[in-house]
């Protein structure tokens, strides 16, 4: 990892950011519909990331700022720098429903020891741009990076002529452009100079942007894949390494927006659950259906729709899910630093349900230790013969604590698996290593005894996914299992 020549040699107080800055989530944890920040995992996804990150952007819209309370976001803060523990540089994302708030977090982060501060002019209540900008440069004396983001800004971009005013504003050092639109970002790139660095904040302009001398990235899916987003990987030498480029903008496509990413790095085990504070994607608390601590196995061949019905289920109700493939990705050293999509699955079939074995056998742990932390969970994947005796240990384990576990067998008829197959060719984002017929027929017979769950003495129910009201019948086969 190429240390970030801009720190290490200008100092804190002159921290102009460039390169791999990562927008790193805030991991939360919900106790009697509490959601508060999750200081055990904070540790973890720092360390996990680090090694291959050039600054750490927290608290911006992948980080829930704007959707966390005043006690929330100081908590985080301190928790973050901590962690962090001056290894890399750090800017805070301090905008606010008011200006009260945003000069608040902006104290606080500068009594932490931050490197600079972020803002989005247009986020909160009657947001005056000029006025936002004007009242934090003079309340503080660290940099200032501007955050375009429609998302967090009504829709709205900002105006060409805010654009010009406030890159004339000493204390302005750089921007976050994640408008995802080429005439705004080019109108940033126009004022890159050494005094003002430009980074782009959109996957989908990051060829685009590395070929015109962005000044640097922040990048959503860098959570869950940091070393396929680290410079050195994208610029070796400071030349783009074009077929980097085009893999890490398809990994995005594993993610889209701040829940799925807390779902995945759950999966992993790097943070302990996957709650939101209820921004982008959060659960509406009164419409979900409530379950009581308990185990969800969806077993059944690929293409089935394990994790599509998974994600249904976590969409509409407090269900947290746990899928074999995102974990799998992080344990098997052959998966890591190469394209999914063009890996020859499973040709060294002793070594590769050896290491199956090991991921159901983690992912089976984090199952229980959620159960334990109050948490309904689901657990996704083939579940062939050599997952049953994991399987029965994890009965053993949940029957101790009167925590009950049910199997669903999904299914679905010969055509709509291959017309799934045709969407999964099709997909640009797709990192599935079941891209031909040819190896789907092999993974069916691989995973055909996983039609036959070995006797856990729970109730077993069949789902067919191509059925249009399958999540429904989903729903009634746990009514059981709801908290009344």
């Amino acid at each position: 990892m190429t240390e970030n020549p801009t720190f290490r040699e200008e100092g804190l107080s002159n921290y102009r950011p460039v390169r791999a800055i990562i927008p790193l989530i805030t991991p939360a944890v919900e106790q009697s519909g509490r959601v508060s920040v999750d200081r055990e995992s904070i540790p973890r996804i720092v360390d996990f990331v680090l090694p291959h990150v050039n600054a750490f952007f927290l608290l911006g819209s992948t980080g829930e700022g704007p959707y966390m309370n005043l006690d929330n976001k100081r908590e985080a803060l301190e928790r973050f720098v901590s962690a962090i523990n001056k290894r890399r540089p750090i800017l805070v994302h301090v905008s606010s429903p008011n200006s009260q708030e945003m000069l608040a977090v902006a104290e606080r982060a500068e009594s932490l020891g931050v490197d600079g501060l972020v803002l989005s002019p247009l986020f909160g209540e009657d947001a005056n741009p000029y006025e936002r900008v004007t009242q934090l440069v003079n309340l503080s004396g660290l940099p200032v990076t501007i955050y375009n983001n429609p998302n967090i800004q009504h829709g709205q971009s900002l105006a060409p002529e805010f654009i010009e005013w406030v890159v004339a504003q000493p204390k302005v050092v750089a921007v976050k452009d994640s408008s995802s639109q080429a005439v705004v970002f080019q109108q940033w790139l126009s004022h890159r100079s050494p005094s003002f660095r430009v980074l782009q904040g959109s996957s989908r302009l990051l060829k685009e942007s590395l070929v015109n001398g962005v000044d640097g990235y922040v990048l959503q899916s860098m959570n869950f894949s940091p070393t396929q987003h680290s410079w050195d990987v994208l610029m070796p030498n400071g030349v783009m390494d074009d077929e980097a480029v085009n893999q890490a903008i398809a990994i995005r496509g594993q993610a889209k927006g701040t829940p799925d990413i807390k779902r995945l790095l759950h999966n992993m085990g790097l943070i302990r659950s996957p709650s939101t504070f209820g921004g982008e994607g959060g659960i509406d608390q009164e419409k979900r259906t409530i379950f009581k601590p308990s185990v969800l196995v969806l077993c059944g061949p690929p293409l089935v729709g394990k994790t599509t019905l998974a994600l249904k289920l976590t969409e509409r109700s407090n269900f947290v899910s746990l899928d074999v493939d995102p974990l799998r990705n992080i344990m098997d050293p052959s998966r890591q630093g190469v394209n999914l999509r063009d890996k020859q699955p499973y040709k060294d079939r002793e070594k590769q349900l050896a290491m199956m074995k090991s991921v159901f056998t983690r992912l089976c742990k984090i199952a229980a230790e959620d159960t334990m932390l109050g948490y309904p969970v689901i657990l996704s994947g083939g579940f062939a013969a050599y997952t049953h005796d994991i399987l029965r240990e994890l009965k053993e384990h949940l029957d101790e604590r009167n925590i009950p576990l049910r199997v669903l067998r999904l299914t679905t008829n010969r055509d709509e698996l291959l017309r799934r197959l045709e969407e999964r060719i099709k997909d640009p984002y797709s990192q599935s290593d079941i891209r031909t017929e040819e190896n789907l027929d092999w993974a069916l017979t691989l995973f055909a005894d996983s039609t036959s769950i070995p006797n856990l003495n729970v109730p077993v129910a069949v789902i067919d996914t191509s059925d249009p009201n399958h999540i429904e019948k989903t729903f009634r086969e746990l009514e059981d299992l709801r908290v009344k």
